[in-house]
């Protein structure tokens, strides 16, 4: 596939379809696509790099899965097995982010993480976001991965879309 009319478009600046973003996507000529990007990034932000500091939060490593690599690979009982309650997470945060929710250490972003807890229901990963968020209101949650979230629409019997979007209304703003 060229991405010849891609390229002129981005050399260019004008805005990509839908359907451009799906050829790029499909496209294994890494070349060009990381020389558009390139393109695009300093056009859009000049020569600056940005940065954001974050805070990781991983609730529990006890988990269903056991996968042997994985540091979250407990279960209940075992040496090194932890499970963090919500008011934990919370108290947590307020060390880093501070205790009005602001941002006065730079911290921006908390990224949560962990293992598949056998024991809590969806409703408990509902309830930690809206904590956080009512807690720290200016604190972008980045939360869970593809297997979590999969494990949280089994759990609740939801599809993947809605499990997505009861989340997103606790107070997910992105995945990892």
């Amino acid at each position: 596939m060229s991405l010849n009319k891609i390229e002129k478009q981005v050399l260019s600046g004008k805005r990509l379809s839908p359907e451009d973003a799906l050829l790029l996507f499909e496209s294994d000529d890494i070349y060009t696509l990381g020389r558009l990007a390139n393109h695009a990034a300093v056009t859009r932000n000049g020569n600056n790099a940005y940065f954001i500091q974050n805070h990781h939060i991983n609730p529990t490593n006890i988990c269903v899965n056991r996968c042997k690599f994985c540091a979250f690979s407990r279960s209940k009982g075992d040496k090194g097995a932890y499970e963090m309650s919500i008011r934990q997470i919370i108290n947590k945060l307020k060390k880093y982010v501070g205790a009005r929710g602001g941002v006065p250490n730079k911290c921006s972003e908390v990224h949560i993480v962990g293992g598949l807890h056998p024991d809590w229901p969806f409703e408990h990963y509902l309830k930690m976001l809206t904590a956080i968020k009512k807690n720290f209101p200016a604190l972008h949650i980045k939360a869970f991965t593809a297997v979590e979230i999969d494990y949280f629409s089994k759990l609740s019997g939801l599809s993947l879309k809605e499990t997505l979007l009861e989340l997103k209304n606790a107070g997910l703003g992105s995945m990892p």
